[in-house]
């Protein structure tokens, strides 16, 4: 789980995640899948989807809590599957039954929400003090 955790620190990672969440759909259509795509975008779409189908695989086998995945990504494993699941979907229709454990994630995610898990977990807020009186 560790490793898992780095990877989604690394800048890359990151810089994916931004790309699918605000250009993918504007610079490339679904219409062909995303096998198609150019490199660049075929690189990133791959680095998200590919992460989140390993964790989800994880998830669907008992091998971790998805508590822990939902209170951790919950929210961003919904917003990129909303974004990447037209390019998924006609993939399927195209070629092969891709990202299957990430769609199943991303139900989980969508049906438990982050905060549920939060509140399951009895997570406990401790805001700063007040600012010294001067």
């Amino acid at each position: 789980m560790v490793e898992l955790f780095r990877e989604t620190r690394q800048p890359e990672f990151s810089r994916a995640i931004e790309y699918i969440g605000s250009d993918l759909a504007r610079e490339h259509s679904p219409e062909s899948g995303y096998r198609s795509l150019p490199d660049e975008a075929l690189r990133r779409i791959r680095l998200v989807g590919l992460f989140y189908d390993d964790v989800g695989k994880l998830v669907a086998h008992g091998v971790v809590d998805e508590r822990l995945i939902i209170g951790s990504y919950g929210p961003n494993i919904v917003n990129m599957w909303e974004v990447l699941a037209p390019y998924f979907y006609r993939e399927r229709e195209l070629t092969t039954k891709a990202m299957v454990y990430f769609e199943d994630l991303a139900h989980r995610a969508r049906t438990r929400p982050q905060a549920q898990v939060h509140s399951e977990l009895r997570l406990e807020a401790s805001p700063p003090p007040p600012p010294p009186a001067q």
